[in-house]
């Protein structure tokens, strides 16, 4: 393979550590499309990410609305995981799964079975997972902490949101209770709002989980949101610019 293979051939194996330029300065004369296919491209990929919550807030409960909320969201996963380069099984199986589940939420989207929807958020949970690590996996390997690296580390955080609140509403679905206090039937947005008060421990107050279950899944979110924004954040940020250190 020449020192200039295409995207695509990366992709293939997901284990080749050459890198296209991540740096702001280094992508800055690029033309949009390159910059897509490119690696690394986490500033775009965070975009995606703000854009779909935007997006899912505005996309209501319709039925045509809960079928964009589930394109949106396949839309940043496969994105995230595509540009991260995590292999060809891992994009293979995610190019499978998303027009599954959009496929699954446009038919049974009248249904509102109770299985059906936390089929549905069951695997925009583990995607999400995937996303995550897929990132992980990547900026874990940088060999020096550059502005790819820091963005890919605030994508992580926010993708972690989404993967709460995907994972409140499976067991919201699956539950016997109401998974809030006072409200029957929330929508995706409300578990998405409350997964994102939660992480920055805003505490505003006004949806509070009602079973053990849920209390313990947001004391963790908590927790998790903080000590990832005042330890991997923060020390990415102050070593920006820094050689990695490897052992032979």
């Amino acid at each position: 393979m020449g020192p200039h293979a295409g995207a695509g051939q990366m992709a293939d194996t997901g284990h080749d550590d050459r890198r296209e330029p991540s740096s702001f300065g280094a992508r800055r004369g690029m033309p949009l499309a390159q910059r897509i296919r490119a690696a690394d491209s986490y500033g775009l990929l965070l975009a995606l990410i703000v854009a779909s919550l935007i997006g899912t807030a505005v996309a209501g409960e319709s039925a045509a609305g809960r079928v964009a909320v589930v394109v949106l969201q396949g839309s940043v996963l496969i994105y995230a995981i595509w540009t991260s380069r995590a292999g060809r099984r891992v994009l293979r199986g995610s190019l499978i799964a998303v027009p599954a589940v959009i496929v699954a939420a446009a038919v049974l989207t009248g249904n509102d079975s109770d299985s059906a929807v936390a089929a549905v958020r069951a695997v925009s949970t583990l995607l999400s997972f995937v996303a995550v690590g897929s990132i992980v996996r990547r900026i874990g390997a940088h060999p020096r902490v550059d502005s790819a690296t820091v963005l890919g580390a605030l994508c992580i955080y926010l993708l972690i949101g989404t993967l709460f609140a995907s994972l409140f509403g499976t067991i919201a679905a699956l539950g016997d209770v109401p998974f809030f206090v006072g409200r029957g039937e929330p929508r995706f947005v409300d578990f998405l709002y409350f997964s994102f008060v939660t992480m920055t421990t805003v505490g505003y107050g006004d949806f509070t989980a009602a079973t053990d279950l849920g209390r313990m899944l947001a004391v963790s979110q908590a927790v998790i949101g903080q000590l990832y924004l005042v330890s991997v954040v923060a020390l990415l940020i102050g070593n920006v610019g820094r050689e990695r250190l490897r052992s032979e």
